[in-house]
């Protein structure tokens, strides 16, 4: 018995853990809420002959909420300074879950680092991911970041709990 219920919080723990490390679970955030992700390199991903870009991809859906509003902001080093690029958007369901920035200024995420910032301004929306893109000389330098989830411990947690609920309830 006592090897099923071990069994059990480890296989919860594993699902929980590989959930939310592949981005399977979003952030959630509401009306008035924002986050921000700072990043501080970027990996070679290819080489690429046209003109200088970056270009910031967001994932999202909607969530609790039909077509919500929020605006997407990049930075080439931190919230205090004027963004490279901003938009405000609408997040229609239909249209895959991205918003998208792009800016041809070839001095910018030169140094491989920069901030995203997203603002919900109506609604609510699941984040999911950012993706930073930029070229150098002939070189693209890209990498995709799934946002971190800081309720992960309580969804391990709440798993957990149950399971030991049930467990408890077929020992009687």
């Amino acid at each position: 018995m006592k090897f099923s219920f071990l069994s059990s919080i480890l296989a919860a723990v594993l699902v929980s853990l590989v959930f939310a490390s592949q981005g399977l679970c979003g952030l959630v955030l509401n009306e008035g809420d924002s986050y921000s992700f700072e990043f501080t390199s970027l990996p070679y991903d290819s080489e690429y002959m046209e003109e200088y870009f970056l270009i910031g991809i967001v994932y999202l859906k909607p969530a609790f909420s039909v077509n919500p509003s929020y605006r997407f902001s990049i930075y080439e080093n931190s919230l205090n300074e004027i963004p490279i690029r901003s938009e405000i958007d609408i997040l229609d369901p239909l249209s895959g879950g991205f918003g998208y920035l792009e800016h041809s200024n070839s001095a910018s995420w030169q140094d491989l680092q920069g901030v995203f910032s997203i603002e919900v301004l109506t609604g609510s929306i699941e984040l999911e991911s950012f993706v930073a893109s930029t070229i150098i000389g002939t070189g693209m330098y890209s990498q995709t970041f799934n946002v971190p989830i800081p309720n992960s411990f309580i969804f391990i947690s709440s798993g957990l709990i149950l399971i030991i609920c049930v467990c408890q309830t077929g020992r009687s």
